[in-house]
């Protein structure tokens, strides 16, 4: 979602800064009906123009007249305002190389003149947000470290929360979850203590701050969290504050097109939608529009999908608005949706267009980039859409071939399906054989294959080998934060001796042997829990300890010679054929 980044109110009034959208030509020739307009009279129409009315075309000529005569009247202070109002003009418009560059000019002139901190504070704060929307986080952050030196010798509490509070979606933006969350609790804190001061401004910013840790926790799939704060932001914003709450409720719909609520979703998008239409919310639309399309795809209505995702491609591309991470994941809904309607061609485009956006994101991939390859299984996107497009253009070009392929494909498909029931038969019996042994067999430790009573003496051997028994008991290998190290600390060694033990009595390297107790532990619970057959395959290989589920697929695949998703769809059969037949046998023996 588009941060909200805070440009204090309070000091509005002190230097009147605001909007750009279009550089001042030099053919711009000042009406006539504004020749004799005092610099006091354009700035007093400026304002509402700016603030309240939120018409940008208009007041770019009234800038235009403001900046043209303080050019030829050499006023520099007039100058320093034009150029800021261009420049906000042209970033409320979405036109952020415009709004830096002219708000550039202004602070060259602030600064040469030495203008008071109230000024620069504000100047400086322009130009970070403007960096920040062109995602320059060096020079984003320099600007909000100066503009943080300002308003601490001007000791102004209020604003350099608000400072903080950029620098936590700067560190969002970037991935440093824990650090931008950590800034935006501390601000929470702060903020209740400011009540008294100006009620507004307090609620204003608990909004912002709110909303943020909403993104924060939505964009790092800590969904519910994520519900929690953005529903606690709508309560304070439903009433009073319609700018700010039409962030919050596109973020709701976010939060549940995620949670694959797309019903709701869609209809708390609609609401935002409505609100930013109302307010000239350029920046937001993009936002709206892209998990329309995720929550129009989830509901399998892949023309109205393709309505709004290819609109987010418009917006982004054409005019420079949006967010190249929101980009990037509109590509492979667009993939997703052209391939669901049979446009395999466009499908493949727009898979393309993902892995050349991905490419040039690779040097600044966060947690954010890798939450698009966990939701969406690319590989085997990009596998289905070569195949199909392939397939079509084959089509058109050897038709009678073809025919044979699909029939030699029927063959291999008949045989492959007769080996991975032997081999699910095969599992099963595994299981039920390990079952037996698990009820008769008093559990023994294995001998070591190789002599390490150099290394780690037998007495001291055995004494870890059953620490490491009872942390296999307590399913220590579930966490997905298990590694060596940590092992090694919970069995109260050093990581060398935690893997000689591994390597010698489990004859395993300690990859292998963690990939081995969570896939066993998958087959065992997926064969005996009907529920548990019932989650997603990212949700059972989060469960049994993997951070994606291609890993967890692929490890499936090595230890039992099938996939997880064959495996769990011949359980539900097996166990429907059951249910069937103790049917018909109570009803025959009724």
């Amino acid at each position: 979602m588009k941060k909200t980044l805070r440009f204090p109110l309070t000091f509005l009034f002190l230097f009147i800064f605001t909007i750009s959208f279009a550089q001042l030509e030099a053919s711009f020739k000042i009406p006539d009906s504004l020749k004799s307009k005092s610099y006091q009279e354009l700035n007093a129409i400026l304002l509402p123009l700016v603030f309240r009315q939120k018409k940008y075309k208009e007041a770019k000529i009234y800038a235009d007249v403001l900046l043209t005569n303080a050019l030829r009247e050499n006023n520099e202070l007039e100058k320093a305002r034009a150029y800021n109002y261009l420049s906000q003009i042209y970033y409320n418009t979405g036109e952020y190389k415009k709004a830096l560059a002219e708000i550039t000019k202004s602070i060259a002139i602030a600064e040469e003149n030495k203008y008071h901190g109230n000024i620069l504070k504000l100047l400086y704060r322009r130009k970070g947000n403007s960096l920040f929307k062109l995602r320059d986080y060096d020079e984003c952050l320099k600007f909000y470290l100066k503009e943080l030196a300002v308003v601490k010798a001007l000791k102004d509490k209020n604003a350099q929360l608000s400072i903080k509070y950029n620098i936590a979606l700067i560190k969002l933006d970037l991935g440093d979850k824990k650090g931008s969350i950590k800034i935006l609790k501390n601000n929470l804190n702060a903020y209740d203590s400011l009540t008294k001061v100006n009620k507004i401004d307090y609620l204003v910013q608990k909004i912002e701050n709110l909303s943020a840790l909403g993104t924060n926790y939505t964009d790092f799939n800590q969904l519910d969290s994520a519900m929690i704060v953005y529903r606690e932001a709508y309560n304070l914003a439903k009433d009073t504050l319609p700018r700010k709450l039409s962030y919050v409720v596109a973020g709701i719909g976010n939060v549940y097109s995620l949670q694959k609520k797309n019903t709701e979703a869609l209809e708390y998008l609609n609401n935002a939608q409505k609100i930013a239409d109302s307010l000239q919310q350029k920046d937001l639309i993009p936002y709206i529009h892209l998990h329309k399309g995720r929550a129009y795809n989830g509901l399998e209505k892949h023309k109205e999908a393709l309505f709004y995702l290819n609109k987010l491609d418009t917006l982004i591309n054409d005019n420079d608005k949006g967010d190249e991470y929101d980009l990037q994941e509109s590509y492979v809904l667009l993939a997703n949706s052209y391939d669901a309607l049979g446009d395999y061609k466009k499908a493949k485009e727009n898979f393309q267009k993902f892995i050349r956006l991905d490419d040039d994101n690779d040097s600044k991939k966060s947690d954010l980039v890798n939450s698009i390859y966990e939701r969406y299984d690319l590989k085997s996107l990009e596998k289905e859409i070569e195949h199909k497009e392939v397939t079509l253009s084959n089509t058109k070009i050897i038709i009678v071939l073809l025919s044979i392929v699909i029939l030699l494909s029927i063959l291999f498909f008949r045989h492959r399906a007769r080996g991975n029931k032997r081999k699910f038969e095969a599992l099963l019996k595994r299981l039920d054989d390990y079952k037996e042994e698990e009820k008769v067999v008093v559990p023994k430790i294995k001998t070591p294959k190789i002599d390490r009573k150099k290394l780690i003496p037998e007495e001291k051997a055995q004494e870890l080998l059953q620490k490491l028994q009872k942390l296999e008991e307590q399913e220590i290998f579930l966490d997905q934060n298990c590694t060596i190290a940590r092992l090694a600390k919970k069995m109260g060694t050093n990581a060398s001796y935690a893997s000689i033990i591994i390597n010698d009595y489990r004859q395993k390297k300690f990859p292998e042997y963690l990939a081995e107790l969570r896939i066993n532990y998958a087959t065992e619970r997926l064969q005996e829990d009907s529920k548990f057959r019932s989650y997603t395959i990212k949700s059972i290989a989060s469960d049994v300890g993997y951070k994606s589920p291609e890993a967890f697929s692929k490890s499936f695949k090595k230890i039992n010679g099938i996939y997880p998703s064959y495996f769990i769809k011949k359980l539900n059969q097996k166990a429907q054929t059951l249910n069937i037949e103790n049917s018909i046998l109570k009803n025959t023996c009724s």
